[in-house]
């Protein structure tokens, strides 16, 4: 499938649509990543779904104009500075990213709990969280990635416009308009009621005065001279996000740990969030290195202001009446603390402050402060360190929206790699259905602190981890400074094992047409020699395969679902059989001065040993990736010179016959080495074989004589008898008459009915004949 960018336009949305009110004005601009995974249902077609999301989008554009807008600057004048407005325009449309055959599958992702280290925002995202100078801002970037037996649909919205509570109302009009395509029964939703879109409450402020609109009275703010921007933490590289869940029974254990304290009541959400920041602050705080021990931690949740404020918001409003609730606690208390109660009871006192009076002191603050960009929460500075974030989906229902027969429901939700911000952590939709069920937690740390959380008795007592394959820095480190990880050995590597391959077939191919070019029939040990050429393609595909999926790389530039994939070198069957040695009777003499030469099947040898010493030294390297090149091509040469050599044994004569004749060299034959006495025989000492020619146990006498011009002797090969035992006794003797004279006399020692076929061969002595 290829991607795809569809586009359209909605003319003229109304302009209460496109309003941002003063507390939207001051969020934080940047893209909440959101990852949707939907599995592929066998019955549904997948162009046919594609197209449910992209018109089910359209109608979605038409009830909630913002998505098809941009972020631009908006300056009337006057004060706050730094304003922005939603330009109508031709946004928001749907990019489809076909990444099936990329590593990521569904039912492996599933099976996993939809691990968040394999969720790499370079693959699945289309933007980062903060925009890059005089970069586009659309309101929303949706991109719908097809992966093998699913998809994951990755939404940017803008914080500026969207918080959670908006996210929801955007899949739920895109999940009812979807559904409308596939079933008419089911309205189509293009428009909302105009109260859906009221904010005045946000809008309308006030004069200060003693008791409210005042800097003083919202500590929980920084207030500066100068736009802020985000400091060092925000943008730390090593952060990262992994998954915990708590059962539906640590849920109800925690419940009973905290209990309630002199009628103090506390929500689920309260007692998780106080679990939060207990364990992340002794995650990633060192109490003795403190200069301070009096110093405070806060931690942050956010809340939604949609049912706090006088006049309510609607509660579909889809927007972002977001604000921080800051509790405060001795950080040592925190840390030290051997109950959770008091911890989530601060948690409850700062939510409960969120009530119209004070939205609408903080929304007097807002109107008069130097820029809405001059304004973050004072926290925003000291994350990673000693304050925490918090933000809950728990109450959000996506997952019971319905897409449709097609489509279906959102199976999870998730965040990349990285999280959604520096230092947060996210309380997902509650799993209510299927397995997993409970509360997922996405831990936001530095990653070099997760140790520390996972041996924290107090989080492992509710909290269990589903991330179990993490970031490849984590397992491997930072690359080495200098190293090039464009770098890529797997071609050559493809090359040499495609070509050793090709070379053993050739080998193979040779030795069976010659085979039947005399009319031999192939015997057992060309029947393993074909076997062994099936395991050397074994090999070959295993290369390819790991070459393919980040062998031959940098480890550092490959990725997770990659790594997952690829498979070093898959156990064969002779690898790990065990065998029973029998011992061999042969009938081969040499002289006292001749000699075999075993070094064709020798060189097997070496290579083998090559190869494990490669393979030993993978064992120390940390960039195994890199390592495993030379080792796979040593596994390669191994059983190809085996099998090449087990091939010369019977075509390396014609061989060499035929390249002589094709050069001429044919008589030539001064410093052939076969003239010699003491003949040497290449590479095997196993017995040649006479063809058949009669049936087993009949006679079947064969003479045999071979010319060597150059020494003046001659060559007799004596074939004699045959039968299923015994060996006839030969001995060798000088024939001084003629090489036929001799012959005949062997052949008159007539070997008896019960003795097998030998071939004996005799060097006869021609003294001046």
């Amino acid at each position: 499938m290829p991607d795809v960018n569809d586009s359209h336009t909605v003319d003229s949305p109304p302009a209460h649509t496109l309003e941002l009110s003063q507390l939207e004005q001051s969020n934080p601009r940047g893209w909440v990543r959101v990852l949707c995974f939907f599995k592929s249902l066998s019955h549904a077609d997948l162009e046919r779904t594609v197209e449910f999301f992209r018109q089910g989008l359209k109608a979605t554009s038409q009830a909630i104009p913002s998505l098809a807008c941009e972020i631009v600057s908006f300056d009337d004048g006057k004060r706050p500075t730094g304003k922005i407005a939603l330009k109508h325009g031709d946004f928001g449309s749907l990019i489809v990213k076909d990444l099936r055959g990329t590593g990521l599958d569904y039912e492996e992702l599933q099976e996993r709990n939809f691990p968040q280290s394999w969720l790499e925002p370079a693959v699945l995202c289309a933007r980062g969280v903060f925009p890059k100078p005089d970069e586009q801002q659309p309101v929303f970037i949706p991109r719908l990635n097809v992966i093998d037996g699913g998809f994951i649909l990755t939404l940017h919205c803008h914080h500026s416009v969207f918080d959670a509570q908006g996210i929801n109302e955007v899949l739920r009009v895109w999940a009812r308009n979807c559904h409308h395509l596939q079933d008419n029964t089911v309205h189509k939703c293009d428009s909302l009621p105009v109260g859906t879109f009221d904010r005045t409450a946000h809008s309308t402020s006030h004069k200060p005065t003693a008791r409210m609109g005042l800097p003083k009275h919202h500590p929980e703010l920084i207030i500066a001279p100068e736009p802020i921007t985000f400091g060092e933490a925000a943008m730390k590289g090593t952060h990262r996000s992994r998954v915990y869940r708590v059962s539906p029974e640590a849920l109800e254990q925690l419940k009973l740990d905290c209990g309630e304290v002199e009628n103090h009541w506390t929500s689920t959400n309260d007692r998780v969030t106080a679990l939060i920041w207990r364990s992340v602050i002794r995650a990633q705080i060192d109490l003795d290195q403190l200069a301070n021990e009096d110093i405070l931690s806060h931690h942050i949740v956010n809340v939604d202001l949609r049912l706090r404020s006088e006049p309510p918001l609607s509660k579909q409003y889809p927007g972002c009446p977001m604000n921080y609730a800051r509790a405060a606690m001795g950080l040592k208390d925190v840390y030290q603390s051997s109950s959770l109660a008091p911890i989530a009871i601060a948690i409850r006192e700062a939510i409960e402050k969120r009530n119209p009076e004070y939205v609408r002191s903080l929304i007097t603050l807002l109107a008069s402060v130097p820029g809405y960009d001059h304004v973050v929460s004072a926290s925003f500075p000291n994350l990673m360190a000693t304050d925490c974030l918090t933000s809950t989906w728990d109450k959000l229902d996506i997952y019971d929206l319905d897409f449709g027969p097609a489509i279906g429901k959102i199976e999870r939700v998730r965040f990349p790699t990285g999280g959604l911000f520096n230092g947060l952590s996210m309380i997902y939709p509650r799993v209510t259905r299927g397995e997993g069920l409970g509360m997922e937690i996405a831990i936001g740390l530095d990653k070099c602190n997760f140790e520390k959380l996972e041996r924290d008795p107090v989080w492992c007592k509710y909290a269990k981890p589903t991330d179990f394959v993490h970031d490849l820095t984590d397992l491997y480190g930072n690359p080495p400074p200098g190293i090039d990880l464009s770098a890529n050995q797997g071609i050559l590597d493809d090359s040499v094992v495609a070509v050793l391959a090709i070379i053993a077939t050739l080998a193979v191919a040779f030795r069976i047409i010659y085979k039947k070019r005399k009319g031999d029939q192939l015997q057992g040990d060309d029947w393993f020699i074909l076997i062994a050429l099936l395991g050397e393609y074994g090999t070959a595909a295993c290369t390819l395969t790991s070459n393919y999926f980040g062998a031959g790389r940098h480890v550092w530039a490959t990725d997770t679902p990659s790594l997952r994939k690829m498979s070093i070198r898959g156990p064969r069957s002779g690898d790990l059989a065990p065998t029973d040695p029998k011992g061999l009777v042969t009938t081969d003499v040499l002289d006292e001065e001749a000699r075999c030469d075993g070094y064709l099947g020798f060189s097997a040898v070496i290579a083998a040993i090559i190869r494990l010493v490669y393979m030993s030294r993978m064992i120390h390297e940390t960039d195994i990736t890199w390592a495993l090149g030379p080792a796979q091509i040593w596994t390669s040469l191994e059983p190809s010179l085996g099998i090449v050599s087990s091939c010369l044994i019977t075509t390396f004569r014609p061989i060499v016959s035929g390249v002589r004749t094709m050069f001429g060299l044919r008589d030539n034959s001064k410093d052939d080495g076969l003239s010699d006495y003491n003949r040497r025989t290449i590479g095997s000492m196993a017995p040649c074989r006479v063809p058949r020619s009669k049936p087993q146990g009949e006679e079947d006498d064969e003479e045999e004589l071979t010319p060597y011009r150059n020494a003046g002797k001659y060559k007799a090969s004596i074939t004699t008898g045959k039968s299923q035992q015994g060996v006839q006794e030969a001995l060798q003797q000088d024939v001084q008459q003629s090489p036929l004279q001799g012959g005949r006399e062997l052949l008159e020692k007539r070997a008896p009915s019960d003795r097998i076929q030998v071939e004996t061969s005799y060097v006869v002595k021609n003294e001046g004949w």
